[in-house]
């Protein structure tokens, strides 16, 4: 197979994905996937299957876990080099070594060129991204990268102990109805399913973190050097209509995040500001 022809060919991808009639294929929605833990994740397994059932699926993820990666980009500074990646013997997607805002990248402007995407889906992430944390997230980088192409993106992440399969269903849901009801242009929609009995989903605003940094531990000593090691704090639920405090009482949330981080009210004052160039 040549490798080149089927890289610069959606239609051919998901020939491979999904076997079926071209005319069938078209009435179906094309979504592509990504994620931030790896290509070989089993986050990514769970979703591409749950999606598949009614979606064509292309997917273009980093080859290592990413995590944290934001929306940062290597992709000028390094030679991108793609490969496919299969599991149990077939096709399943297309490894990078980059980071998941350079696989979404990728893919859209590569793959998607001859059929272009209804929507990115980003995870299924091993890890909560709820409140502050998700600007840390390459899973929600990966939803943004889409937005600042004009497609809409949902990016899901997990707590545990939780199963894959459900937090599947879940999202497939939710991407069902935004494929109906569409989002605002520059907003896209971060999941976060908690681990355990599920207490219900709940629409919520960021906020709050649940994780962070709060300290950092010595472990050695040398004479030219010091390590560290990070220690983390506990949750902070920044109020209780935030996306951390529903989250840690048991239910899945589901919040709008924008592209566009302009503080509105702040704007309105410092336009009223002195800002002359002169003294």
């Amino acid at each position: 197979m040549d490798f080149r022809t089927l890289a610069r060919s959606a239609v051919l991808c998901l020939l491979v994905l999904h076997p079926a009639a071209g005319s069938a294929q078209q009435s179906r929605p094309h979504i592509l996937v990504t994620n931030d833990d790896g290509i070989d994740s089993e986050g990514i397994a769970a979703i591409v299957t749950e999606l598949g059932t009614f979606a064509d699926v292309v997917v273009v993820a980093p080859r290592e876990n990413y995590s944290g990666g934001s929306h940062s980009t290597i992709i000028r500074t390094i030679r991108a080099e793609v490969k496919p990646f299969y599991r149990d013997g077939e096709l399943f997607g297309y490894g990078i070594n980059a980071t998941p805002a350079d696989a979404a990248k990728f893919g859209i402007l590569h793959l998607g060129v001859e059929r272009p995407f209804d929507l990115l889906v980003s995870g299924i992430n091993a890890g909560a991204n709820t409140g502050e944390i998700s600007h840390m997230s390459g899973t929600v980088g990966a939803g943004m990268e889409a937005l600042y192409h004009g497609i809409p993106a949902v990016a899901t992440s997990q707590g545990g102990p939780q199963d894959y399969a459900l937090t599947a269903r879940i999202t497939a849901r939710i991407v069902r109805q935004v494929l109906a009801e569409g989002l605002p242009p520059g907003v896209m929609l971060s999941i976060n399913v908690p681990g355990g009995e599920l207490a219900g989903i709940r629409a919520a605003r960021m906020g709050g973190s649940y994780f962070g940094v709060g300290s950092f531990e010595e472990l050695a000593a040398s004479t030219d050097s010091v390590s560290y090691r990070s220690v983390l704090r506990s949750a902070r639920r920044g109020g209780d209509d935030t996306d951390t405090a529903y989250y840690l009482d048991g239910y899945v949330t589901v919040t709008p995040l924008r592209f566009d981080w302009t503080d509105a009210a702040t704007l309105e004052v410092l336009q009223g500001w002195d800002l002359r160039l002169d003294n």
